[in-house]
């Protein structure tokens, strides 16, 4: 069986944040800690390229 992967495009405007602290154990920040000027550093200016986004599936049944 054939296996596709769709290529994988980002809309909009992406952002890159160094954050010094995320209080939830699940690091999933707050808006909050993303727009306080304190705690997020502006890395975008920094970043020329986004590589290395893939896909991976396993069908359910196969370990």
């Amino acid at each position: 069986m054939g296996t596709t992967q769709q290529r994988f495009m980002r809309r909009g405007v992406t952002q890159f944040l160094f954050l010094k602290d995320i209080a939830a154990a699940t690091n999933i920040p707050t808006r909050a800690e993303l727009t306080g000027e304190a705690n997020a550093t502006q890395l975008s200016g920094a970043v020329s390229d986004v590589e290395g986004f893939s896909l991976e599936n396993t069908p359910p049944g196969n370990p």
